[in-house]
């Protein structure tokens, strides 16, 4: 992203939070406002939120602005009917867009267009933001906000502070609400072969069986033929329910799917965890959503498992996961510490 003096950010307010880690970590904007409305005097840039296209008044006047819309599930974005449908009106009035997208892939660095976030600012922080003062408070002190909530959730608190794991939090377990949200918003291509996936994997329980449906798979014409951003969508998204399968079986792995009572990634106060970050399943990049959040709180305390080492040659991926895959199952010790077991994770 480019080095903007000024700009204006409209997103609803529960995501402020998102913004304000990419302001401090990431983009080297100067001044910022984030808002739910659109204050047209503060900045000629302005940053709209995919959910928040609604709430701007789209006319000729914004001819003189730099409109930069940001799209956090990456080329996926472009394919949905209510983005579509919000992107064609500015089209209408012949406003120029730029993009903002975590998705990156190489094919798409030539596009003048689109900005992905490619590395980390120097000095984090340097920079002002405008916003709601609690979401200021948050961000600025995590620990002390989440200390504050002890009295809401004592025992999630001693549970999360006492415990020794290897945590993983977010969406890793295909279930029947992704389902028919690719059967809703994506390509029939696409849906099958995650539906298949789902019947063999978790209905009919056979996980070898699954194993061999991700090898098969990335040889077959159906993968081919799938766009790039779809190809990286299902791998990481196959292997990552095969992996996630395979640590639960180890006494100190905990899988979450979303956590926000207790902030476990959200501040620094657990640090007798380790965290892991499976990656993006949008794109290459290593700056997303979930590594900055790892990177302020845990910078000490967390794993990367890259398959793809900047790269998407799906053959080399196989082999790295079905590396990891094997270390998993051969060890035979499932009652091994959290260092342990992350040991497997880092050398595999």
């Amino acid at each position: 992203m480019k080095n903007f003096s000024k700009v204006s950010i409209v997103c609803d307010q529960s995501l402020t939070l998102r913004y304000l880690y990419y302001c401090n970590l990431v983009w080297k904007f100067k001044k910022i406002k984030i808002s739910e409305t659109l204050d047209y005097d503060f900045s000629k840039v302005i940053l709209i939120d995919r959910n928040s296209l609604n709430k701007i008044k789209i006319s000729k006047k914004l001819r003189n602005y730099k409109i930069i819309i940001c799209l956090w599930n990456g080329m996926f974005d472009f394919k949905e009917s209510r983005v579509i449908f919000f992107l064609n009106k500015f089209k209408n009035k012949k406003i120029k867009l730029n993009y903002f997208l975590v998705g990156y892939m190489d094919e798409y660095k030539k596009k003048k267009n689109i900005f992905f976030s490619e590395n980390l600012k120097k000095k984090a922080g340097n920079c002002f933001v405008y916003c709601n003062l609690k979401y200021k408070f948050i961000y600025k002190y995590s620990n002390l906000y989440y200390l504050t909530r002890v009295i809401k959730y004592p025992l999630f608190f001693l549970k999360y502070f006492f415990q020794k794991k290897i945590i993983f939090i977010g969406g890793g377990i295909i279930n029947n609400e992704i389902i028919n949200n690719l059967k809703k918003d994506h390509s029939y291509k696409l849906f099958r072969i995650i539906n298949d996936f789902y019947k063999i994997f978790y209905i009919e329980k056979n996980y070898k069986q699954g194993i061999t449906f991700l090898k098969n798979l990335i040889y077959s014409k159906a993968f081919r033929e799938l766009e790039s951003f779809k190809k990286l969508y299902v791998f990481q998204t196959l292997a990552r329910c095969i992996i996630i399968h395979n640590l639960k079986k180890y006494k100190n792995f905990q899988y979450y799917n979303r956590e926000y009572r207790m902030g476990l990634m959200r501040c620094g106060i657990y640090r007798n965890n380790i965290f892991l970050d499976l990656g993006s399943k949008c794109g290459l990049e290593k700056i997303y959503d979930r590594s900055l959040l790892l990177y302020k709180n845990h910078n000490n305390n967390f794993i990367k498992i890259d398959l793809f080492k900047s790269k998407t040659n799906f053959v080399n991926s196989f082999k790295r996961f079905i590396k990891l895959n094997n270390k998993l199952n051969k060890n035979i010790d499932k009652n091994i510490s959290h260092y342990s077991l992350g040991n497997i994770l880092k050398n595999f």
